[in-house]
C-alpha cells in the first residue's frame, strides 16, 4: 500500500530559524533545556534525563507511574523546545490505525490506488507522544509495532520518527498480556515515576507553584531536527573501552544468573535481558557521557542503565543493588594494596627506621602510589569509589612524607 503526504499549510507566525550549530553548542542548549525543565517540574530530574537520552540514542522511552504525576506533561513540555511537527494522542481500546497513521485517501482509492494520507500523523513527526500507550486497541497494535521498531518503518518506507515517548500507569504494566508485551518491549527506556512527597509543606507549595509554571511555560532554548542529528553524530563518536564493555557484560551477567531459592534449589533468573537490548543500551551510555561533556563512557554513566534493564517493578531493587556496587571489588582490591604499603611503613617505624630499610620501603610505597594513580585513570570507578581510594591514598602520602624526612635525617647524620 502506498502512502501519500498531503501538504500542510505553513504556520502564520513561524519562529525565526535557528542557524546551524556545532555539537558543543547543541549540547549546551540541551543542558539548558534540561535545566529549565528541572526548574519547572518538581522531582522529575530522572524522567527528564530519560527523555533526553531516548532522543539522543534514537530509542523509544516510557514514563510509568500513578495517574497525575506529570508523565505526559513532562514529555509534552520537552517537545516544545524542538522545532518539529508535533503529534500526541490519547490511546484507548477504540483507537484505530487511522487515528495514528492516517486515513485512506478516497480519491486515490477510486482511481485504483490504495494510499494513506499521513500528513500531520505519527509517521511524519520526529518526536510523537503516545499517552496511555498500553491501552491501545488490537487493531492499532500491529501498525505500532512496525513504526516503533528499530527500522522505524510504515508500509515499507522510513518514517520521520527519531524517538517515541510513551506514558502509562502501573496497572497496565503489571497486567501485561503476551499480546501487549511486544509493544512494551519496543520501549527500551522505562522510567518509574513516583508521586511528589506531600508530607512536607514546602514541597506541597513547590508542587502548586510548578503547576503555574507549566501552564505559562515558554521555552528559553530551542533546537532543530538538524541540531539533534548533529548531536546524534557526536554521540556515535563517544568511545566505549573494552574495560567498560566487560563491566557492562558483568552487570548483565549478575542480573541474569540463576538464583538459589530459600529451599536450596537453583532457578533461572526472572529477569531476561536480550542481546538486542544489551546492544542498544551501549548507545544510551554514549548519550549520557556526551551530555556530561565526556568523549568516553565511564562507569559513572552506568546509573542510567537502570532505565533499560528492568521489565517489572520488582526488578528495580535488584538492579539498583547491582549498580550501587559496580566498583566495590575493584576499590577493595586497591585499598588492600594501599594497606600493604601502610603495613610496611608501620613495621619500619616499629623497628626504629633502620637505614637499610627506609629506601626500600619508600620505593615500595612509591610503586603502589604509581600503580593506584594508573588504575584511577581507567574509566572503571564511580565518584564514590574514587573518593574512597583517594581517602586511603591520603594516609599513604602521609607515610611517604614521613619516610622522606627519615631518609633526609639519615643522610644528614
Amino acid at each position: 500500500m502506498k502512502t501519500r503526504t498531503r501538504a500542510v499549510p505553513a504556520a502564520t507566525e513561524a519562529p525565526a530559524p535557528i542557524p546551524s550549530r556545532d555539537a558543543e553548542e547543541v549540547r549546551l542548549s540541551l543542558r539548558a533545556i534540561e535545566e529549565q525543565l528541572n526548574a519547572t517540574f518538581v522531582q522529575r530530574s530522572e524522567p527528564i534525563r530519560v527523555i533526553l537520552l531516548g532522543v539522543l540514542a534514537r530509542q523509544n522511552y516510557m514514563l510509568i507511574g500513578p495517574p497525575g504525576t506529570a508523565k505526559t506533561s513532562v514529555i509534552d513540555t520537552f517537545t516544545k523546545h524542538v522545532d518539529v511537527p508535533r503529534f500526541k494522542i490519547l490511546m484507548g481500546k477504540f483507537t484505530q490505525p487511522e487515528h495514528v497513521v492516517g486515513v485512506l485517501d478516497i480519491a486515490a482509492f477510486k482511481a485504483g490506488r490504495y494510499e494513506t494520507v499521513t500528513a500531520g500523523m505519527m509517521t511524519e513527526c520526529p518526536l510523537p507522544i503516545l499517552d496511555e500507550t498500553l491501552k491501545t486497541s488490537d487493531g492499532c497494535m500491529n501498525s505500532l509495532l512496525g513504526i516503533l521498531g528499530p527500522e522505524r518503518e510504515f508500509q515499507g518506507r522510513k518514517t520521520a520518527i527519531i524517538a517515541t515517548g510513551g506514558a502509562t500507569n502501573w496497572p497496565e504494566v503489571e497486567a501485561l498480556s503476551k499480546h501487549v508485551e511486544a509493544l512494551y518491549d519496543r520501549f527500551l527506556l522505562r522510567c518509574a515515576v513516583t508521586a511528589v512527597d506531600r508530607t512536607d509543606k514546602a514541597m506541597r507549595r513547590s508542587l502548586y507553584r510548578a503547576a503555574e509554571r507549566v501552564v505559562s511555560y515558554v521555552p528559553v532554548e530551542r533546537v532543530t531536527v538538524q541540531d539533534l542529528r548533529t548531536a546524534m553524530e557526536a554521540v556515535d563518536a563517544v568511545v566505549i573501552s573494552d574495560d567498560v564493555l566487560d563491566m557492562l557484560d558483568a552487570v548483565i551477567g549478575r542480573l541474569t544468573e540463576p538464583r538459589k531459592g530459600s529451599d536450596g534449589k537453583v532457578r533461572p533468573s526472572e529477569l531476561e535481558i536480550s542481546d538486542r537490548r544489551a546492544t542498544q543500551l551501549q548507545q544510551v551510555l554514549r548519550a549520557n557521557a556526551w551530555l556530561e561533556g565526556r568523549t568516553e563512557v565511564t562507569i559513572e554513566d552506568f546509573d542510567v542503565l537502570k532505565h533499560g534493564l528492568w521489565s517489572k517493578r520488582k526488578d528495580l531493587e535488584s538492579i539498583s543493588a547491582v549498580l550501587d556496587t559496580l566498583d566495590h571489588a575493584l576499590v577493595q582490591d586497591i585499598v588492600r594494596r594501599i594497606d600493604v604499603g601502610r603495613s610496611a611503613y608501620r613495621g619500619l617505624a616499629a623497628s626504629g627506621f633502620g637505614a637499610a630499610r627506609v629506601a626500600e620501603v619508600a620505593d615500595q610505597i612509591k610503586a603502589i602510589a604509581y600503580g593506584v594513580k594508573e588504575e584511577l585513570q581507567k574509566p572503571l570507578f564511580t565518584t564514590k569509589g574514587r573518593a574512597s581510594v583517594r581517602d586511603a591514598m591520603k594516609s599513604l602520602r602521609t607515610d611517604f612524607g614521613e619516610l622522606n624526612k627519615q631518609a633526609q635525617r639519615l643522610t644528614s647524620g
